[in-house]
């Protein structure tokens, strides 16, 4: 349709005046044949500043003057790739970026993070991924790909008006939450209503930017962060991992803060893994550090229990995360059976709410072989991984609401696995064991020490002494303990007993 003598000249005056009223100018240099005058006007398109923005008010004045035009619609898919409806131009990115880079060091990540999420409309996921600066942050978000909100979609999300870009309504979020005696904030504004304006956004669409649903922040006394490790097939070895930052109240688990890694680890890298991981999320640790109580949990398969958590890294340095937070393994498996949640439940609340005294008596141990040394408080049990004989020695011992292994746990070894899995499946919320395999009598005494009010705080009381053990000292017990603290309750409800960063959204 352009190769028209009379129409070409006629569609530019009509563009170039569009573009006037936003104080753009956007000159295309005559030529005298059509085919030429078009290859003028895309190179004068392509080297604009403000691509994006010409081109779609020449597709708009394209279509006001041939709107039934069959080659309307190869033009708008192509558009739809080139500069996709609710895309800023790069123009007005390039001069939001520049100041975010100015004030990037006066802007916590804790306060990106929130007012991500709370820039997100019902329905709608956040295209974050691993640690991003703020003018990353930015750059993401203003990619609409996926965007169900962006400011030309028609359709409403869940029953809602159509929301202004995401960009844009994280913008307004971290402007409202930034201290309102700096000029940070007003700058902010005044870069969302230039958008705004570029973008042509409805009445309703600013005044949401102008009033953004931030509310005042309550103090959270207690977080979790959730580490995730997910077997991409049985028995390959090769994880999935992400972290899910929760407020831990009395109704439960609420507010998720998710990342994930970029792509699967294997067995081999996880170690390295565990020396970068809360490095490369510490938008989440600094989450994790605002609430007044904190404590760190990782959701393991039956392959995984043994690791040495513990032993990762919150700093990309040499800093444990045992030695900063309490760190507890939890059994992916059972969080993710519905039909073991009901002897799990039961065994927790006897585990809670009993009187007796000392507590370690309510401990079975599961033993290899007899040891002259080894004289545990409660029950004892020389398994011979056979199928069926934790579960009847249970039976006999319902006292037993936790479990120590008196050897290392080897998911590879039947008889160092069978009696664990077998436990758990019972509902045993507590399990320990030394991961080197040594004299398990230096854990039973200090277990007996612990004051029985104090028991139910075992997360902590390890953690104390992770902390007073010398880092480099292998023959140090408290350098090798794992604990099995399987909270039913810790538990994310968007659906029941669903697994962390299964479903979205409060409960």
């Amino acid at each position: 349709m352009l190769f028209d003598n009379s129409f070409l000249p006629q569609i530019i005056k009509h563009t170039n005046k569009r573009l006037q009223s936003w104080g753009i100018t956007f000159t295309v240099a005559y030529r005298a044949a059509p085919r030429d005058q078009v290859n003028e006007l895309v190179m004068t398109l392509d080297s604009h500043v403000q691509r994006e923005r010409v081109l779609r008010s020449l597709r708009d004045s394209l279509e006001y003057f041939r709107p039934d035009d069959s080659a309307m619609y190869a033009l708008d898919t192509a558009i739809d790739a080139l500069a996709p409806a609710g895309r800023l131009s790069g123009r007005w990115l390039m001069l939001v970026i520049a100041y975010l880079e100015e004030i990037r060091s006066k802007v916590a990540m804790p306060l990106v993070a929130e007012a991500a999420q709370r820039a997100l409309v019902p329905g709608e996921a956040l295209p974050l991924r691993g640690t991003e600066p703020l003018p990353a942050v930015v750059r993401r978000l203003s990619d609409p790909t996926g965007d169900p909100a962006s400011a030309d979609h028609t359709e409403a999300v869940q029953g809602q008006p159509t929301a202004s870009p995401l960009v844009l309504r994280f913008l307004a979020e971290l402007a409202a939450l930034l201290p309102q005696d700096t000029t940070v904030p007003g700058v902010l504004r005044g870069y969302i209503e230039l958008a705004a304006n570029e973008l042509e956004l409805s009445q309703r669409q600013r005044a949401d930017l102008q009033e953004p649903a931030t509310e005042p922040t309550a103090h959270v006394t207690a977080r979790v962060l959730q580490i995730l490790l997910r077997e991409t097939v049985p028995g390959h070895d090769e994880y999935l991992v992400e972290g899910t930052v929760y407020d831990h109240t009395d109704e439960g688990l609420c507010n998720p803060r998710k990342k994930e890694a970029e792509q699967p680890v294997s067995l081999r890298m996880l170690r390295e893994m565990g020396r970068t991981c809360l490095a490369d999320w510490q938008d989440l640790a600094s989450w994790l550090d605002t609430a007044d109580r904190a404590h760190v949990e990782f959701l393991l398969p039956w392959s995984l229990l043994g690791h040495p958590v513990d032993r990762w890294l919150t700093d990309g340095g040499d800093y444990l995360v045992g030695h900063k937070y309490p760190v507890v393994v939890r059994c992916l498996d059972r969080l993710e059976k519905p039909s073991w949640h009901s002897s799990w439940a039961q065994r927790w609340s006897a585990l809670k709410n009993s009187d007796t005294s000392p507590k370690t008596e309510r401990i079975g141990w599961l033993a290899l072989e007899e040891r002259a040394s080894f004289r545990p408080g409660g029950a004892v049990l020389q398994v011979r991984g056979v199928r069926g004989e934790v579960r009847a020695w249970l039976d006999k011992h319902p006292e037993n609401t936790g479990i120590g292994l008196a050897f290392a746990y080897d998911p590879g070894d039947h008889r160092r696995s069978l009696g664990l899995r077998e436990a758990v499946r019972e509902g045993i919320p507590l399990a320990l064991w030394r991961r080197d395999g040594g004299d398990p009598q230096e854990l039973v005494e200090r277990l007996a020490a612990l004051a029985t009010e104090h028991f139910f705080d075992l997360p902590s009381q390890i953690r104390v002494w992770r902390r007073a053990a010398l880092d480099d000292d292998l023959d140090d017990f408290r350098n090798h303990l794992t604990l099995l603290w399987d909270n039913p309750e810790c538990t994310y409800r968007c659906t029941p007993m669903a697994a962390p960063g299964t479903g979205k959204g409060s409960p």
